[in-house]
């Protein structure tokens, strides 16, 4: 059965697939490779809601659930899909002090540390083109990773911890995301020269590939990044890689937007959403194009989507949604937005001024 379900996973039959997860489960509830998968096909059948509902139910049928590192790794999956990094990070961090489930949570804990706000690492476009800076952006192919030294200096602490990887391959993807977030010229270099060296023996190898990616654009090497983007955007999708295929997607399709190639990014865009209905960024991306084209109604339901994904904490993806529903006349909507962001980020810029109070003027008229 256990096996039977993985075929249909990987074929992308989700909906068997979670018939089997969920009959697996029936006899096995701490059975936690299992609840795992569960939540990633809720994730990416756009029912990331109804995991929480099975976390719930074991957490109060199974004795000692909070105890254990499997279900402390499956609470930290949850938390980081929907986006709330601090929880994943307690969550993994519990789940470390259990042998089964500790290597796979240091590494979960050093791509929080390395991205917090899930952002497209390499990538500009979100950053330079969304509403709030479009008037002061150079547009620039340059990196906006913008990790802060103490994140690094735990990223490090925590690899150190793994004394000797089950999975040398992903230590040493790891090891080179870390020394790009560095940003520094010279440790980046140095990456680039050991990824060269590993691609000689695994040309294929798509975490490599896609850290090498982003290694040349820190490094404002875009045309050499795009080459290998566009080298992983013709890889048959995989369960192993899923993550990785669609984190390169999503870069390649913000470098086709820099350049104006707004078809090609659709369809990567479009692609990342197939295989995971939950992608926040894919809808995110397509907003900003909606917006670019002055389609501020379809730039809205993008928006929202992406915006209840988030379960309305993204206060960036929020503005953009307050600002499409004030562009298109939309008042009540983008008041009731303003209200929902300012009542958890009270200084949140600009959002007062730009949006609020020109809504409600509107609405007076």
């Amino acid at each position: 059965n256990a096996e039977y379900m993985g075929i249909t996973f990987q074929r992308q039959e989700y909906d068997s697939a979670v018939m089997h997860v969920e009959q697996l489960l029936e006899t096995k509830l701490d059975h936690y490779p299992s609840v795992l998968r569960l939540i990633d096909l809720k994730r990416r059948t756009g029912r990331l809601d109804e995991g929480a509902k099975t976390l719930e139910m074991i957490k109060s049928k199974v004795p000692m659930a909070m105890q254990h590192g499997g279900f402390n790794y499956c609470l930290g999956m949850y938390e980081w899909y929907s986006g709330n990094a601090t929880d994943a990070l307690r969550y993994f961090n519990r789940s470390r002090l259990d042998k089964e489930w500790s290597e796979k949570a240091t590494y979960n804990m050093i791509e929080i540390c390395l991205n917090p706000d899930n952002g497209t690492l390499g990538g500009e476009v979100l950053e330079s083109l969304g509403t709030q800076d479009s008037n002061d952006s150079d547009n620039d192919t340059t990196s906006t990773i913008k990790v802060d030294q103490i994140a690094i200096r735990t990223t490090e602490r925590l690899l150190k911890e793994v004394k000797s990887p089950e999975d040398p391959n992903r230590y040493e993807y790891m090891k080179c995301m870390i020394y790009i977030s560095t940003e520094r010229k010279q440790n980046v270099e140095e990456v680039v020269t050991i990824l060269q060296s590993l691609l000689k023996n695994e040309p294929d190898n798509i975490c490599f590939l896609y850290a090498n990616s982003v290694a040349y654009l820190v490094l404002k090497m875009a045309n050499k990044a795009r080459t290998l983007l566009t080298k992983l955007s013709q890889e048959k999708w995989s369960l192993q890689f899923s993550e990785e295929l669609e984190k390169s997607w999503l870069l390649l399709a913000d470098l086709h937007l820099e350049s104006n190639r707004g078809e090609m990014a659709k369809q990567l865009l479009d692609r990342c959403l197939l295989h995971n209905k939950s992608c926040m960024k894919a809808h995110e991306y397509l907003g900003l194009m909606m917006e670019k084209t002055q389609d501020y109604k379809q730039a809205a339901q993008h928006y929202q989507l992406a915006w209840n994904l988030s379960k309305k904490t993204n206060p960036v993806i929020g503005y953009k949604l307050a600002f499409s529903y004030l562009k298109q006349s939309a008042f009540v909507n983008a008041i009731d937005t303003c209200h929902h962001i300012l009542k958890e980020n009270p200084t949140y810029p600009k959002i007062r001024r730009e949006i609020l109070e020109k809504a409600r003027s509107n609405l007076r008229l």
